[in-house]
């Protein structure tokens, strides 16, 4: 099977964190073989010293391999994942290289020849960073009805352990999910952010369409019964981090 991973340092996704500075990297997992593969693991390097404070789409099996959890692991021929995560580098202001991504051998020997896997599973967001003690999480689901495109859910929550004093403020993490209840396969999944007083900082799995955000995970697409999540940094003014913050459906199709 033929499964690789491309992973780019995002651009002005490195912020000061009081010890040091943290990046953002963003994977992407594609099989480009003939066969379904489950179970993708990937192999991260950092430089001595650097750990990963955040994670999404990704599971801590043993030492440097994690496992990709987006579908379920399963990751179908043809198919992309999207996955991610913040590496902090103490002691330093600037983001030094050595970071590197590989698909692990184990991976190619949990190839399914022929078969096709569309199960349903839940993705999970990153690990929370580290930080100041975080505000009460929230949490806003809200359910719409469009012609084309029915019962879709979408949550926001900030992540506990997830805010930080940054350079003009406070950040906090937020993880979205959306979640498809209906009973067709949507597509050109859009959905609102609020981010009350706040600016986005760093985002993934969305990117802007118009005055809303597109989801970008599986390429748009959300299977039956499945969730996906994105996210965002958020920066706001002052010392304390407001409410009011949440992601809503608008639109989708089938």
């Amino acid at each position: 099977c033929h499964v690789n991973a491309a992973t780019t340092a995002r651009t002005g996704g490195s912020y000061q964190n009081g010890n040091g500075v943290d990046q953002i990297y963003d994977v992407v997992v594609s099989n480009d073989g003939s066969c379904d593969v489950n179970n993708v693991v990937l192999n991260i390097q950092l430089p001595s010293g650097a750990s990963i404070s955040s994670k999404w789409n990704i599971d801590a099996t043993s030492g440097s391999l994690y496992t990709v959890t987006s579908y379920g692991g399963t990751l179908q021929s043809g198919a992309n994942i999207n996955a991610g995560f913040i590496v902090t580098f103490p002691n330093t202001n600037t983001v030094p290289s050595g970071v590197s991504v590989s698909v692990d051998t184990t991976t190619c020997n949990t190839c399914n020849s022929g078969s096709s896997t569309t199960g349903s599973a839940s993705t999970t967001g990153s690990a929370s960073t580290t930080g100041s003690p975080a505000p009460t999480s929230t949490s806003t689901t809200t359910t719409g009805t469009p012609a084309v495109c029915s019962n879709l859910a979408v949550s926001t929550v900030a992540r506990a352990n997830g805010n930080y004093q940054s350079a003009n403020g406070q950040s906090q993490i937020y993880d979205i999910t959306v979640t498809n209840n209906g009973a067709c396969v949507a597509n050109s999944i859009i959905f609102s952010f609020n981010t009350a007083s706040g600016h986005i900082t760093s985002s993934w799995n969305m990117n802007p369409s118009g005055s809303n955000y597109a989801l970008t995970n599986y390429g748009g697409n959300l299977q039956r019964g499945q969730s996906a999540t994105a996210g965002a940094i958020l920066e706001f003014p002052g010392s304390s981090i407001p409410s009011g913050v949440n992601a809503a459906f608008v639109s989708c199709s089938c």
